[in-house]
């Protein structure tokens, strides 16, 4: 495949102005060109009213003209320089008010399309460290990197039209100066390339510098983590990091920048001599009197104006080059696929009541991992079962749930759902029969009745039902004690807004899916913030709102398990024991080793 660069990345990004802001863009471009063909305007006005006066004094001087025969003749010439001032003017005060225009509704339209594709993403997309690096290496321009593609593009263009118009009008006063004119520019266009790739190369090299310095500055902007720190005598230590890490960036660019510097003085000599080259050259044509006075002024300007169009051209390429790597970044991004898709013509079946499941010889491994993390994974989900996963932290548990789930596909072996492959069933419609609560819940600034809502849609409100839902996780009398009740602002961003402790969060999480009531609910480590009496509590809710449903509950906590119809042991990602209480206790496996270890440890507990 054709290596993208720029000049791929100027077609999309200028289709992609002109799509999603196409009033400020023409007007942009419409303005860009004329500014380029005005650029010898006033210069060229000046000079033609200085050989208009040269002339009047030849034949007859200006001391036997009348005034009324000087305006008369002159009166055209300074009306076009008057012209070549004003034209100008208004093209520079609307060009930067449509730049303005342009880059406010363009760059809105591209964070909606940012937020839209995040929120198409699955869940293996965004956890990818090849996803997150790429959304690291564009947040360091950030997404108006397609913006400032767009305005170097028609700078630059602009700034070509200027290129072409005053070599036109070199080579007609003598091909000699469009030569020098050239041969003067020709090193910008190296010197600008060559610090824009190794800058470039810096940034990319150092994206992990980049995310360690970004993570480290998030400790400091986290109440709860500086607290902490400073509890800790900590906070130095991070401080430290991130001052070596942005001193070593620092220094990387700055060294950089110097050694251009250094080529950029150099080049100076070196375009100083073809500067007074072509000053020597147009004086000679003056006096040979093959110029008049005010083209010889005017030569010299289109000269100075070439070697500086051509340097501004330069500029623009090897600037749109530079945001012409962050903007492919940003387009791949855009074009990024989910991994977990619809098929064509996937089923949608309509269940009432819950589905039977299978895990059939499932195994999962995660990408750049060399191991699985699930192996040889097979029991059977009855509809209206209360299954139960244990096992110690890192066996696997939540991979598990994730595969259910359809965050991720199985690597090898099949999940049926009623004898169809889960991967046959429509995403959006498998997603809309469970309730999923993660082991790292969403915290969301909003009221208390929008957080629990967010269970189903979120858009329409059924406040009798988010109060059942508050009380049955053991919500109802801390949400009653809230300023505000169920109106509460979660935050103290808001004014009057509040913050909650992690347990309340906690159960505000659980009223999410007790408000969802679907057919499957999935529920891992959800009472590890709460106490144990309100656990117990939830736990009774959940078997008395369950009746008939599916429930899937991962746990450290055994009492909380006990009931369940069937438990499944996790170990280094594989089922090792599973059972009910009852079975997997009397066969005095791993189950009931950390069972009564457990209780052991909770009797010592009351004791003391």
């Amino acid at each position: 495949m054709k290596k993208k660069g720029l000049f791929y990345a100027s077609i999309k990004s200028l289709r992609l102005g002109a799509r999603l802001a196409p009033k400020a863009f023409w007007g942009l471009v419409t303005l860009s060109l004329l500014d380029g063909f005005l650029s010898l305007a006033t210069i060229g006005s000046f000079s033609l009213l200085v050989n208009q006066v040269v002339a009047m004094i030849k034949v007859s001087g200006f001391q036997n003209l009348g005034i009324a025969i000087i305006v008369h003749q002159l009166f055209p010439y300074l009306l076009l320089l008057l012209a070549s001032y004003f034209i100008p003017s208004v093209i520079t005060t609307w060009k930067s008010y449509f730049e303005i225009a342009f880059s406010e509704k363009f760059m809105t339209a591209i964070q909606v399309s940012f937020v839209k594709k995040q929120a198409s993403m699955d869940a293996a997309t965004l956890e990818s460290s090849e996803y997150q690096d790429k959304i690291q290496q564009g947040n360091e321009w950030g997404k108006g990197s397609i913006s400032t593609l767009v305005m170097r593009n028609l700078s630059g263009i602009s700034s070509l039209i200027s290129i072409i118009v005053t070599l036109l009008i070199l080579l007609s006063i003598d091909p000699r100066l469009a030569l020098m004119a050239v041969l003067s520019a020709l090193p910008l266009y190296y010197i600008e390339q060559k610090f824009s790739r190794e800058l470039f190369r810096i940034r990319r090299l150092n994206t992990d510098s980049m995310r360690i310095i970004g993570n480290r500055l998030g400790l400091f902007h986290s109440q709860y983590s500086l607290i902490e720190l400073n509890m800790f005598g900590s906070s130095s230590k991070f401080a430290d990091e991130v001052s070596e890490h942005m001193d070593s960036e620092d220094k990387k660019i700055l060294n950089l920048q110097k050694r251009k510097n250094i080529f950029q003085t150099v080049l100076r000599v070196y375009t100083i001599f073809f500067s007074i080259s072509s000053g020597v050259l147009v004086l000679q044509r003056g006096i040979a009197g093959i110029l008049p006075v005010g083209s010889m002024v005017f030569a010299f300007s289109a000269y100075d104006n070439f070697y500086g169009s051509v340097r501004s051209f330069f500029g623009e390429i090897a600037f749109a080059q530079d945001a012409t790597r962050y903007a492919l970044i940003w387009f791949d991004i855009f074009d990024t696929q989910p991994i977990i898709i619809t098929k064509e013509n996937a089923l949608v079946p309509k269940y009432t009541t819950p589905p039977k499941i299978e895990f059939v010889d499932v195994a999962f491994k995660y990408a750049g991992s060399e191991t699985n993390a699930l192996e040889n994974i097979s029991f059977v989900i009855n509809p209206g079962d209360k299954l139960a996963v244990v096992g110690l932290s890192g066996a696997g548990k939540t991979t598990l749930i994730k595969l259910l789930s359809r965050v991720y596909d199985p690597t090898e072996g099949t999940i049926l759902v009623d004898g169809v492959d889960l991967r046959d069933i429509d995403v959006e419609y498998w997603h809309n029969c469970l309730a999923v609560m993660f082991q790292n819940y969403g915290r969301y600034n909003v009221s208390v009745e929008e957080s629990v809502a967010l269970g189903r849609d979120g858009k329409i409100i059924d406040n009798e039902k988010v109060a059942q839902a508050l009380e049955m996780a053991g919500a109802k009398t801390f949400v009653e004690n809230l300023k505000s009740g169920i109106k509460q602002l979660i935050w103290k961003g808001f004014k009057n807004g509040t913050d909650l402790s992690g347990g309340e969060h906690q159960r505000i999480a659980i009223s999410r899916i007790f408000y969802r009531d679907a057919l499957i609910s999935v529920l891992d480590e959800p009472t590890s913030s709460v106490d144990v009496l309100t656990a117990q509590m939830i736990f009774k809710n959940l078997e008395e709102k369950m009746v008939g449903r599916t429930a899937i509950l991962i746990s450290h906590n055994f009492s909380t398990v006990q009931e369940s119809s069937n438990i499944l042991v996790l170990e280094n990602g594989t089922i090792i024991e599973q059972g009910t209480h009852e079975e997997l206790y009397v066969l005095n496996g791993r189950y009931a080793q950390l069972y009564n270890s457990q209780a052991n440890a909770f009797e010592k507990k009351e004791l003391v």
